[in-house]
């Protein structure tokens, strides 16, 4: 198994994006804190960071239809 270098943690990335989910003030936060560029999970974190923030841009609530919805678009 590869070891992720510190201080990666994929398990932390989850929990940011549920808080963002979870909490509208947590997402504005996050949106003005970090970018894609920071999750070391390019492959499915990223996306689904860049996916909360153009739902933020385009005012539409944040919840999983929504989400599962902008994901599928961004293909």
């Amino acid at each position: 198994m590869a070891t992720l270098p510190v201080p990666a943690s994929i398990d932390s990335e989850k929990a940011v994006l549920g808080a963002m989910i979870a909490s509208r003030n947590f997402l504005i936060e996050a949106i003005d804190t970090l970018s894609p560029t920071d999750f070391y999970d390019q492959k499915q974190n990223a996306v689904i960071f860049r996916a909360l923030v153009s739902l933020y841009k385009k005012n539409i609530e944040v919840d999983n239809v929504a989400l599962v919805n902008e994901l599928n678009a961004m293909k």
